[in-house]
């Protein structure tokens, strides 16, 4: 959560679009960072139902951001129509694809979808890979909080490093029972300095 907001910080860290635009921005920072630790699993019972739950916070938490703006400004149903940015249709992709994953992890759905755990494994982990792709493209096409070719590249180094080096940190992260608290307070905390930079010292 810590890298990802910092990374935003490091271009223009006063310079926000209002408000509520930044406030439905912030939510979607959170649902990046959330999908970045979600990459970071165990084989651990216990640290599988964390993972589980944290999952569904995660899921909340992007659907939140993407309805935060239709809910909010008509003007933003025009990001879905035919024309669209390609990075806004990443965003869609990358939020279907999110509940894709969410979905086929459940029993009884999982076991018809995947006759083995072993497949289940090896499809979850692809659709996550492409679900953080989509939701990374989505974030650096927008071009205003990520508007540096060092943001971006940063924001890249940082989420393929996750998805490449997860073996080695789950050595110093495991998932508990309070991972979901933490992260949905660290998502309200960090949200509200990035609006309050944004919106109050500009």
């Amino acid at each position: 959560m810590t890298a990802v907001f910092a990374i935003t910080w490091l271009a223009n860290p006063t310079m926000g679009a209002g408000v509520f635009w930044d406030g439905g921005n912030a939510i979607g920072f959170s649902g990046f960072a959330g999908l970045l630790c979600l990459a970071i699993a165990s084989n651990r019972p216990i640290e599988m139902t964390a993972h589980k739950i944290l999952g569904y916070a995660v899921l909340f938490v992007c659907f939140l951001h993407a309805f935060w703006f239709l809910l909010g400004d008509a003007a933003a149903a025009e990001f879905l129509k035919p024309g669209a940015p390609l990075y806004m249709w990443s965003g869609v992709l990358g939020l279907v694809l999110l509940g894709v994953v969410v979905a086929l992890s459940l029993m009884p759905d999982r076991a018809r979808v995947h006759r083995s755990y072993r497949a289940f494994r090896n499809w979850h982990l692809l659709l996550a890979v492409a679900t953080v792709i989509a939701s990374a493209y989505h974030i650096i096409g927008n071009d205003f909080y990520i508007s540096t070719k060092l943001q971006a590249g940063l924001l890249i180094v940082l989420a393929s490093g996750v998805m490449i080096g997860r073996q080695q940190l789950r050595k110093s992260f495991h998932p508990t029972p309070s991972s979901t608290v933490q992260y949905l307070t660290a998502s309200i905390a960090f949200g509200a300095l990035f609006v309050a930079m944004r919106n109050l010292t500009a």
